[in-house]
């Protein structure tokens, strides 16, 4: 019971601080004029120079419009935000969170209504802010469905959040 106890902790600690977010930034950025060109990137692209280097992507990236192509993950039943993740797993973090402005949601919940976890997708966003835990925050002006053929939703079973997992609950009985 004690080991899953920390593992359940663990996880809730992530959740908390991911659902914490502030709305502020991204309600600042609709006011701003949108560039009518944005240059292409994708999640995957991203991730690996803030791997890398997180002084680099944060001059490559922060407070720039970009379209970010990646796959769709977890939507918030509020509206408030989703996730866009590369075809990698991630454990306990997330590629890039996408914040919908209050202005934009009816808009852009409209569409992801009509789509699916693991469907590739981009958006059109200001990257806000970054971390190497968090990835990316994204406030987004719309999003588009370029496939339904992406990876499968990130809510299967992961091997490596298995492994992960296995490996915590050895830890903590010992």
């Amino acid at each position: 019971m004690k080991k899953y106890f920390y593992s359940v902790l663990v996880m809730a600690l992530f959740a908390i601080g991911f659902a914490a977010s502030d709305d502020s930034d991204t309600e600042a950025v609709v006011k701003e004029e949108v560039p009518t060109e944005m240059e292409q990137v994708t999640v995957g692209e991203m991730t690996k120079v803030l791997g890398e280097n997180e002084m680099r992507a944060q001059k490559m990236y922060a407070g720039r419009w970009f379209q970010i192509t990646g796959y769709l993950g977890n939507m918030d039943s509020e509206g408030e935000y989703f996730t866009l993740e590369s075809n990698s797993a991630r454990v306990f973090s997330t590629d890039v969170q996408c914040q919908i402005p209050s202005d934009k949601r009816e808009k852009i919940t409209d569409k992801l209504v009509e789509m699916n976890k693991g469907d590739k997708i981009r958006v059109k966003g200001k990257v806000t802010d970054m971390g190497e835990i968090m990835g990316y925050t994204v406030s987004i002006i719309d999003v588009e469905k370029l496939s339904s053929t992406g990876r499968s939703p990130s809510n299967n079973s992961d091997p490596t959040i298995d492994g992960l997992m296995d490996d915590l609950n050895k830890v903590f009985n010992e």
